[in-house]
């Protein structure tokens, strides 16, 4: 290829939502028997008249007629019934069109399209023939711009050379077997007529396509036509089948408003009646990157079926076992009393959550002491507050109460139930405990204070007596509780 590298843009590949689009009904063949015309062969359950000619077909493949010569390892048998579709059903015209197209691919690309890209590189970006944007059913839009055609410079064998590069091209990176299988043709005549091309150099192109692309056109829109074209379509258009009708569209403007009905306007430049800019540039190729959906239009894509995957297979990477463990689970910090432990600030796993492992305490041997964490925790274990644990405090266990006792003084060890870690934490204090010693101590010298003032009123001067209660005021020298 003398040094040079066929450029593949990410913008001309197959978009992320055709891989789910799967044509159906007329999309995919339309009408029966030798009238029928298919759009998409591969992967698909042929009809039983179709199958007997591809039968017919197969044997006469078998008998050696084709000897010499390799049919391409990529091709399927549903492939070689574009054959019998081009030869109006007649298995020796099918034979004759494949021996006739692979001794045209093995003279001019015998290795493949890639050979032909040093020769044609420089008319790539000549604007003759170029890519530019797809429809809503994914498939590619080539420009024919015949105006811009040249034979002083170039021969027809040039101009064939770019055409057949840039369908193989487009067969090889821009369709999706069984999916989309053809193109859309735009051709601009520019309204004074053929030029330079003759009669004959437009058959020779004509016959190149319809020989070695079979049943790829999906339709092909033709507009700026000069008067003696459009006067003559005008005429024998009532007298041609519904099949080629909608396959030729021949409209006498600059643009073709029914194709725009099937066009985003952002995938047509502005010249064609789109709103996309002008390519100056035609090599390397370019499809904007906007919707592909014409206006007022949604395309149906699949929720379910999607290839993407076989055609972009998925690198699975294996973690070895024990990053995974270090992943998944976590150990206990050191210390964490079971009081702390939280959603947010636990080192917890969620696996050891799941599994009922408990938290560990801050009691001297954490196994034989273990609190439930459902119980203790102010969460449970749908990480929502424990009201148990809001209402109640911590409920330890049976076992842990005894190991408890043992740490504590004898005499606070025989204390009454409701002063018990199983107490409730609105419990009423009985007013001589000693925790509120100091509270009575510092109640008693603040009355003290104000006894020492005059300003004090009479009558909250008294005397108060040592029995210890803080309610308790001397009254007459004598104890009102006692």
């Amino acid at each position: 290829m003398s040094g040079k590298a066929v450029p593949v843009p990410k913008c001309i590949l197959v978009p992320r939502d055709a891989y789910r689009y799967w044509p159906s009904g007329e999309d995919v063949i339309r009408g029966t028997g030798k009238k029928a015309v298919r759009f998409i062969f591969e992967a698909q359950t042929l009809t039983e008249f179709e199958k007997t000619k591809l039968s017919r077909l197969l044997k006469e493949i078998i008998n050696g007629k084709i000897e010499g010569l390799d049919i391409p390892k990529e091709w399927t048998q549903n492939h070689l019934l574009r054959f019998c579709y081009g030869t109006s059903w007649k298995t020796r015209n099918a034979v004759k069109a494949l021996v006739q197209h692979l001794q045209w691919r093995r003279s001019v690309i015998p290795d493949s399209y890639y050979s032909l890209y040093p020769k044609v590189f420089n008319l790539l970006n000549s604007g003759v023939f170029y890519i530019h944007g797809r429809d809503q059913k994914f498939r590619p839009l080539i420009v024919m711009n015949f105006t811009k055609i040249n034979f002083k410079e170039n021969s027809i064998d040039d101009y064939t050379n770019v055409l057949c590069f840039l369908l193989d091209y487009i067969v090889d990176k821009m369709l999706l077997p069984g999916q989309i299988e053809s193109w859309v043709v735009l051709t601009d005549l520019g309204k004074n007529g053929l030029g330079n091309l003759s009669i004959t150099s437009l058959k020779q192109v004509l016959n190149i396509l319809q020989a070695n692309y079979r049943c790829r056109l999906g339709v092909n829109y033709i507009i700026n036509p000069p008067k003696s074209i459009w006067m003559m379509w005008s005429c024998i258009k009532p007298f041609l089948d519904d099949i080629t009708i909608e396959k030729i569209k021949i409209s006498n403007a600059s643009y073709s408003p029914e194709m725009m009905t099937f066009f985003n306007p952002y995938q047509v430049e502005e010249k064609y009646g789109g709103k996309a800019q002008n390519l100056i540039d035609y090599w390397p190729p370019y499809v904007p990157n906007s919707d592909f959906a014409a206006c007022g239009k949604q395309i149906p894509l699949s929720k379910i079926k999607d290839s993407y995957s076989q055609y972009n297979p998925i690198e699975i990477i294996e973690e070895e076992p024990p990053a995974i463990l270090a992943r998944t689970k976590t150990k206990v910090a050191s210390r964490v009393n079971s009081l702390d432990v939280s959603v947010e600030n636990s080192e917890v796993s969620i696996n050891e959550i799941e599994d009922d492992i408990f938290a560990r305490s801050d009691v001297e041997d954490p196994e034989e002491n273990l609190v439930d964490f459902e119980m203790a925790s102010p969460f449970t274990r749908k990480f929502e507050r424990n009201p148990t644990f809001m209402l109640s405090g911590l409920k330890s266990s049976e076992d842990f109460q005894k190991k408890l006792s043992m740490k504590i003084p004898q005499a606070e060890a025989n204390k009454d139930k409701t002063e018990s870690l199983e107490s409730s934490v609105d419990f009423e204090p009985d007013p001589s405990s000693n925790i509120f010693s100091n509270e009575k101590e510092i109640q008693k010298k603040e009355i003290l204070e104000m006894n020492s003032e005059d300003e004090v009123p009479q009558e909250t001067n008294k005397s108060y007596c040592n029995c210890g209660k803080i309610e308790c005021g001397l009254i007459k020298n004598s104890c009102i509780i006692i």
